[in-house]
C-alpha cells in the first residue's frame, strides 16, 4: 500500500527541521527514497505508494519531483503541496514508520546531496540495475519494482 511520497517527504522536512537540517530537493528526494528503500528492506512493504523511476541522477518519485517549486541545490523552506496548493498530509503514518523516517535523517541527513546520490549509484543497486536498461532502451521512464 504505502503513501503519498509528497506526504513523507513532509514528514522528513518536518523532522529534518526538528533536527535543524537544512534540504534541497535532491537531498530531500534522495532521502524520501532511502526510508521507502529500507522500509521494503526491513519490513518488505513499500513506504511510498508511488512508484520510483530510474532517472539518469538517481532514483525519483515523478510526482514528488514535479510538486517542488524547488530545482537542485535550492533549499526547500516549506511543505510540499499538491496542485491545488494544499499541504501534502498523512494522519496514517504509524510509529514504526514515523521513528524509521527519524533514523534516516539522522543516518543520512547531514550528507551532502552528492553523497546521496553517490550511494544510490553503487553498483549493483536497483537504480543501478534498471538505468542499464535505460541506455538500451528508448523508455526514460524505466520503473523499479518494490522487490
Amino acid at each position: 500500500m504505502g503513501h503519498d511520497s509528497k506526504a513523507v517527504a513532509n514528514e522528513i522536512f518536518k523532522i529534518g527541521q526538528e533536527k535543524g537540517i537544512q534540504m534541497s530537493m535532491m537531498k530531500l528526494i534522495k532521502l524520501v527514497y532511502f526510508a521507502h528503500a529500507w522500509m521494503l528492506g526491513l519490513k518488505g512493504k513499500p513506504l511510498c505508494s508511488d512508484e520510483v523511476e530510474a532517472w539518469q541522477y538517481g532514483p525519483v518519485f515523478r510526482d514528488l519531483y514535479m510538486n517542488l517549486p524547488y530545482r537542485g541545490s535550492q533549499i526547500v523552506d516549506k511543505p510540499v503541496t499538491d496542485i491545488f496548493g494544499e499541504e501534502c498530509i498523512d494522519s496514517t503514518f504509524t510509529q514504526y514508520e514515523r521513528d524509521l523516517m527519524s533514523r534516516i535523517v539522522d543516518l543520512y541527513g547531514n550528507l551532502h546531496p552528492f553523497q546521496l546520490s553517490d550511494i544510490t549509484h553503487k553498483p549493483g543497486t536497483p537504480w543501478e540495475r534498471v538505468f542499464l536498461l535505460l541506455l538500451v532502451t528508448t523508455s526514460s521512464r524505466n520503473i523499479m519494482r518494490k522487490k
